[in-house]
């Protein structure tokens, strides 16, 4: 309204000299109208009084005629007649404006009456009005009007076309905006900065942040320089799109163009960087903020206050209020309803209450969003009586409680399943004169549905229809949601229709819990057709939608289709987050598919998505399993150094896999060394040796300290000889220790020799601080102290040390030569390369490649090499062979390891036949495949199934003068086993031994899991035999395979010989070992030896685990209360939780022992901790029930079965003839045999026996 409007005065100043006037008087009566003479502001001041006072008394015409009186008595124009009243009336402001504008069209009505009757306004006045429609928000007519200018041959100036382009922009027509930026081109006018941040701003606006880049970067080179404003409408833009990198690289270029960041730009950054949760960088913003002389606003306290929040750190929340009060910074109702809200989220309602508190006494006065959030705060806590308080102090406080608090109250009682109470509250809300909203009637309906009372649910919503609401996709989202659970699913579809009858279009939700829900039960098909229907409805699913069908596929096991449909959702653009991931890894490896789980972890990566410590210990859980202990001690240490900490869950795997290997004896060893019993450590070093275990570096460490603190000098030179003879070099850990001993033992001769061949280790270790210490203790200073630091310093990249060094050398005299620098160069340009491609940072690895050649870097082949097994391992093979062929060009010869990245890339997504032409490649390019390329190749067409190819390929290793090793019939052996093909099995072991390679451990467990897993005992123990033969100890994993193959056979004597032969050998047995057994026995029905093997197992060390209970409680419930309740304790202290096995076991035994209020409890108890009945617990509380006689609740609990969709079965139906039968209800019993005739045809012992029981009766 700024210009509104000298526009009158301005109008028709101008008319073309080729045209004439015909209506002079009209002309003049607008210059009358707009022709302004100044008063004095108390006159002025009067006038607008008087309007006011029109206006409260709702006197419009008489308003009306007194604004044309002095606008037409040249008193006021119409631009300060709004400035003045809008000061002092803002309440009235709106109505006031509407009346204004009626000047404006009836100016807009005399522009086209001039037009028509030959006139024509100046380009002046022209400006003007369009200005003025654009501040009204009048953007169609103002392009209207510009049209007309343009059509009319009227040669318009930037000023006309900027407000053009302004109006089309704030319409959001961005087409439009376009065109008339072109049209300025056409028409010889040179567009402005201005226009080019109206259209960026516009774009950034609807966030095409690609098409507001290109827009500023065409700006540029037109040497159009950006302002300020651009800048900072950009940087907005980016940090809106999360795109916070580009946001700083803009704020860097406004530097370099002597633009300083102002209040606006910072803002702006913090906004990003709060959402991201990137605190650190928003407190370093914060900084250079101050630094500059810039004070953060209210919005700059907001932006903190929300980003302290979602990081969860409610310490900062709190120490930003605290700092900003202490600078006297005033916090308004808007930052104070965003701070109380952080604290009230995250549980600290009494320092929320408490900040309230004195901003009350600084005179802030509340609005109705600040009480909103302490109502909400108290309601997520569960102290609802607190909130009812809030909204009495809230009305004493003179602020109308509105619908917001009241539906705060009314979801509160809902989540706790009060409906009664809620629907009270809703009655109350009512009588003070505040209409329920949609919003209110949605909470009611969810509530209903979560407590299960699906009529009183579908009353509400016809409630609602009849009293003039109109219920909306949530409300039926609500309800057929609880039929997908109730796995209704005809009912949930019915209702869908009944949702397009009504007109209401479901939305993503609806036909994401369709999909939850009949994915649940199974049916996969009708998923499918949802995800077409919903594509036909011009909707895109999202990761929702597949997430809860690809769950579904891994629970059943499905793990083809799982990938069809992750190609599926790739391909319509969905890209699977954290969530999905954890389901994926999960999923295969609970189903024994360890490589697609890894396979899946590095995707992961690769997408840049941060694996969690769930990733980690399903696949460490996979790992244990498969006996792979390396593998998951290696993830195990991966853990640590991306920050997590391993939890119980990740050590209970490690355990429960664990054979006494090298890392078990190294700890042994360790801790004996440590408390002095050197003895038992040599003891366990022999049987080390005999198990055919080499000692590593940490073993001779821990020896040379035991026999340094027991003063064994000899014997300590013995063992630093003996590590050099296995090719165990001494490193910077092996002299700290031979230092130390020997400073100890006060032979400080010997200590100075150790120090001096340690300086070395010390920096090849990266140990670098310890080297400096050295150094200092030493006083060397030599070319060689310098050289070694030199080398430790550019290994580990700490360049600004490197250069004190140079300087301290030259300060001693030396002079430096480059050697280090040049050698190093490749290798830790080799060295990052790698560490980014691991981490899928592959387009940083390619800059830095690019700025290191700039540098002269010369890249050899390891460098090329890491960068094409990069883009392989992202699946980006084009890229791969770009960079392959960029290598050529360098002068760098590929080689073998060049196409083996491609060629295993190849055979990871099965296109063997392109494999196959990249081997032919490498042969053309002279380059001969090694064994590593043939070894890839094998596993690549033995995942497939094609073993006539692989044995192929084994004749073409010979033919080409190679020999297969262990790892190439391990890949076959492995393949074959888990397609349950022993005999193939068969022939490839006898090939491999012809052929002079023998089986190692690994590829013998493979064997004897194979078979077990099979059934094939037999087979398995002659592998067993054979290995034993070869001279290979089997592991503690063999004997677990055969234990536990043996116990499912129920041949439980031959596992018990097994477990002594483990003693035997010096193995330790593992809870895996001692669960088979309680499992075998307790199939076998002997608790005693259940309950000996358990004790057995807790004497030994071993700590039980759920799966140990399982069959223990099955067992034991058959023998008494006192035994389950031992045994139930003994797993609390264990803290073990129980599961639903567990409280059936216990549910059951109560039940039957005629104590169903423990039953109950542990019911209840079940319930709490979210675990859902099944039918075991249901058959236990019918079967009490029924021996009691209360029919009424045998019938509840059957119904409730049936809702909580548990169809009952043969099993439940003859507990329930059984029990009428035995209460003389033959009618019931006689109903119920035909449900169980129907249900299990071949169940007939209870339906026999019931005609024999009315016979006896009738008799």
């Amino acid at each position: 309204m700024a210009m509104q409007l000298r526009l009158v005065r301005k109008l028709l100043h101008h008319v073309p000299p080729h045209r004439h006037r015909k209506n002079p008087l009209s002309f003049a009566s607008c210059l009358s109208l707009c022709t302004y003479s100044s008063t004095t502001h108390k006159e002025l001041e009067e006038q607008v009084r008087k309007l006011r006072i029109l206006l409260l008394e709702a006197c419009t015409s008489t308003v009306e005629n007194l604004i044309k009186t002095l606008i037409l008595s040249k008193k006021s124009s119409p631009n300060d007649l709004f400035i003045l009243f809008s000061v002092s009336s803002a309440s009235l402001k709106p109505i006031f404006s509407d009346m204004l504008l009626s000047v404006l069209s009836r100016a807009l009505q005399l522009y086209y009456s001039v037009r028509n009757d030959g006139g024509f306004p100046s380009l002046n006045s022209l400006n003007v009005f369009l200005e003025c429609l654009v501040n009204c928000n009048r953007f169609d007519k103002t392009l209207e009007l510009f049209e007309d200018i343009v059509v009319s041959g009227f040669r318009a100036d930037k000023s006309t076309y900027q407000t053009a382009v302004q109006a089309a922009v704030k319409m959001g027509d961005f087409k439009r905006a376009r065109e008339v930026f072109d049209l300025i081109e056409k028409r010889g006018v040179k567009p402005t900065v201005f226009m080019y941040s109206l259209l960026i701003g516009g774009l950034c606006k609807e966030k095409k942040i690609r098409d507001a880049e290109k827009l500023f970067d065409e700006m540029c080179k037109r040497n159009l320089l950006p302002t300020r404003v651009t800048y900072n409408t950009l940087i907005d833009g980016y940090c809106k799109a999360a795109e916070l990198e580009k946001a700083f690289g803009l704020k860097e270029r406004m530097k370099i163009a002597n633009l300083e960041a102002n209040l606006a730009t910072f803002n702006s950054l913090l906004s990003g960087l709060c959402k991201a949760t990137r605190m650190k960088e928003a407190k370093m913003v914060c900084k250079e903020m101050e630094a500059n002389g810039i004070m953060p606003d209210r919005f700059t306290y907001s932006f903190l206050f929300d980003g302290f929040s979602r990081s969860g750190d409610v310490e900062g929340v709190i120490a930003l209020y605290e700092e900003a009060i202490g600078k006297g910074a005033r916090i308004n109702d808007y930052n104070c309803s965003i701070l109380l809200n952080a604290l009230c989220k995250h549980g600290k309602i009494e320092k929320a209450e408490e900040i309230l508190g004195k901003e009350l006494e600084n005179g802030l006065v509340p609005n109705d969003v600040v009480f909103n959030t302490i109502v909400n705060g108290y309601c997520r806590m569960g102290d609802i009586n607190r909130a009812i308080f809030t909204i009495k102090r809230m009305e004493n406080h003179g602020v109308r409680p509105d619908c917001i608090t009241f539906n705060c109250l009314i979801n509160r009682f809902c989540e706790i399943r009060e409906m009664d109470t809620a629907e009270k509250w809703v009655t109350k809300m009512s009588k003070k004169g505040i209409s329920p909203n949609l919003e209110t009637y949605n909470t009611i309906v969810k509530g209903y549905c979560r407590k299960g009372d699906i009529n009183r649910a579908i009353f509400i919503i016809e409630w609602m229809e009849n009293h003039g609401v109109r219920p909306d996709c949530i409300t039926f989202n609500s309800l057929i949601n609880k039929f997908c659970e109730i796995r209704e699913m005809d009912t949930a579809e019915k209702w869908v229709k009944k949702m397009a009858e009504k007109g209401i279009s479901p939305n993503l939700v609806t036909y994401n819990t369709l999909i939850n829900g009949y994915a649940r039960m199974g049916r996969f098909d009708r998923c499918f057709q949802i995800l077409e229907e919903m594509e036909y409805h011009g909707m895109k699913p999202n990761i929702v939608s597949f997430g809860s069908l690809i769950d579904c596929l891994c629970k059943a096991g499905n793990l083809l289709e799982v990938k069809m449909v992750l190609r599926d959702m790739e391909g319509r653009g969905v890209s699977p987050d954290t969530r999905l991931y954890n389901m994926l890894i999960d999923g295969t490896c609970s189903m024994g598919r360890i490589n697609d789980g890894f396979r899946f972890f590095d995707k992961m990566v690769q997408s840049k998505i941060a694996p969690t410590l769930a990733n980690y210990n399903d696949l460490i859980s996979g790992l244990c399993k498969t006996a792979r202990i390396r593998e998951a001690e290696v993830l195990l240490n991966e853990i640590k150094s991306t920050g997590l900490s391993p939890d119980v869950i990740t050590y209970n795997s490690l355990i429960s896999g664990l054979s006494p290997d090298l890392v078990v004896y190294n700890a042994l060893i360790h801790r004996y060394t440590e408390h002095g019993d050197l003895q038992k450590a040599l003891a366990f070093h022999c049987r080390m040796v005999k198990q055919g275990i080499h000692p590593d570096m940490m073993t001779y460490n821990s020896f040379i300290l035991g026999h340094l603190r027991e003063g064994m000098l000899s014997k300590v030179e013995d063992l630093v000889r003996d590590m050099k003879i296995n090719g165990l070099k001494p490193k910077a850990d092996t002299y700290n220790i031979l230092f130390k001993g020997y400073c100890e033992l006060n032979n400080f001769g010997e200590a100075y020799i150790w120090d001096g061949t340690g300086w070395d280790g010390y920096c090849k270790a990266a140990e670098l601080d310890k080297a400096f210490g050295l150094k200092e203790r030493m006083k060397i200073e030599n070319l060689v102290t310098f050289n070694s630091l030199l080398s430790g310093l550019c290994k580990a990249t700490r360049m600004k040390e490197a250069k004190m060094v140079c300087k301290e050398m030259e300060a001693n005299g030396f002079v430096p030569d480059r050697s280090n620098w040049e050698r190093s160069w490749n290798y830790n340009c080799g060295v990052l390369m790698n560490a980014l491609c691991k981490h899928g940072k592959i387009e940083k690895a390619e800059e830095i490649l690019g700025k290191e050649m700039e540098n002269g870097l010369v890249p050899n082949d390891v460098v090329f090499n890491t960068i094409v097994n990069g883009y392989c391992r992202m699946g980006d093979i084009n890229r791969a062979i770009f960079t392959m062929e960029r290598m050529e060009n360098h002068g760098v010869r590929p080689d073998c390891i060049t196409f083996s990245s491609l060629i295993n890339r190849f055979c990871e997504i099965r296109e063997m036949d392109t494999v196959e032409k990249w081997v032919k490649n490498m042969a053309k390019k002279g380059i001969s495949p090694n064994l590593v390329t043939y070894n890839t190749l094998i596993n690549g067409y033995g995942r497939m199934g094609c073993f006539d190819r692989c044995f192929q390929i084994l004749e073409d290793i010979e033919y080409h003068g190679m020999k297969p090793d262990v790892v190439t019939f391990r890949s076959l052996i492995d393949c074959l086993c888990k397609v349950g093909n022993l005999l193939e099995v068969e022939m490839v072991l006898r090939d491999m031994e012809g052929r002079g390679v023998s089986p190692d451990t690994r590829i013998y467990n493979m064997l004897i899991d194979g078979t077990c897993s099979m059934g094939g005992i037999k087979d398995a123990f002659r592998f067993f035999d054979k290995m034993v033969q070869s001279k290979i100890d089997p592991t503690l994993a063999t004997y677990n395979f055969l234990i536990n193959g043996l116990c499912k056979k129920a041949r439980i004597m031959e596992a018990e010989v097994l477990l002594n032969q483990i003693i035997i050998t010096g193995l330790s047995s593992d809870v895996i070992t001692y669960n088979s057994l309680i499992s075998g026995y307790s199939s076998a029905g002997k608790t005693q030896k259940c309950l000996d093997l358990f004790e057995n197992m807790k004497k030994l060390g071993i700590q039980p685990s759920l799966k140990t209970f399982h069959p223990l409680f099955s067992e034991c419930s058959k023998e008494g209360i006192v035994i389950v309740e031992k045994l139930f304790s003994e797993m609390l202290q264990l803290d073990l939780s129980p599961d639903l096995v567990v409280y059936n076991a216990l549910i059951h035994c109560y039940t039957e022992h005629g104590d169903l209020q423990k039953a109950l409890a542990f019911h209840c108890q079940m319930q709490k901790q979210g675990i859902h009945l099944d039918k075991m617990t249901y058959n236990s509380l019918i079967s009490w029930h029924l021996r009691e006689g209360k029919l009424s609740k045998v019938e509840d609990l059957v119904s409730d079965m049936k809702i909580n969709g548990l169809n009952p079965k043969a099993d439940t139906y003859s507990i329930l003839v059984k029990g009428y039968c035995e209460l003389n209800n033959f009618g019931e019993a006689f109903g119920t045999e035909k449900c169980l005739r129907m249900v299990s045809s071949h169940v007939i012992l209870y339906a026999m026996s019931l005609p024999l029981a009315l016979n006896g009766k009738a008799g």
